[in-house]
């Protein structure tokens, strides 16, 4: 995975994010790309690591006009607990990332990233063959309508 710039593994979290990358348990899925990011085995990082992690990339990529103040985004991670599971009234690490994941998803336009890095399955597994195919149909409609 040489030649990949700490930005392109904060992008990777973001294709994660997108549901372009396979999913088999979240903390050690991001664990793994952000072994990229920061040169270490993923098993020394922690849960508290992943979710500052995720924090940071949740508030580089997502545009301050789309992202929610820290009281709405609590507010909307207790509503979402309560629906998962209500008998549940404590949040783990794991409830944190799971919501950041999904605004970041929500939030992150393609057009707020100029360069997306292809999906590497040297990173993590592809969600399907395809995605390869897509990823580059998607990249050449981009540049199209950029050169337009």
């Amino acid at each position: 995975m040489n030649g990949i710039t700490s930005d392109e593994y904060m992008i990777h979290l973001i294709i994660y994010a997108k549901d372009w990358y396979a999913s088999t348990n979240t903390m050690d899925d991001i664990r793994q790309i952000q072994s990229g990011y920061c040169g270490m085995e993923p098993k020394y990082i922690d849960d508290e690591g992943v979710m500052l992690w995720v924090t940071a990339v949740y508030e580089k990529f997502v545009p301050a006009t789309r992202r929610n103040d820290l009281g709405r985004f609590l507010n909307e991670m207790f509503k979402d607990l309560r629906w998962v599971t209500p008998k549940r009234t404590e949040l783990r690490r794991v409830d944190v990332v799971e919501k950041l994941l999904s605004d970041i998803r929500q939030y992150i336009m393609a057009k707020d990233i100029p360069v997306w890095p292809e999906p590497n399955p040297e990173i993590l597994p592809l969600k399907d063959k395809d995605i390869l195919v897509r990823w580059r149909e998607n990249q050449e409609r981009r540049l199209t309508s950029v050169a337009e």
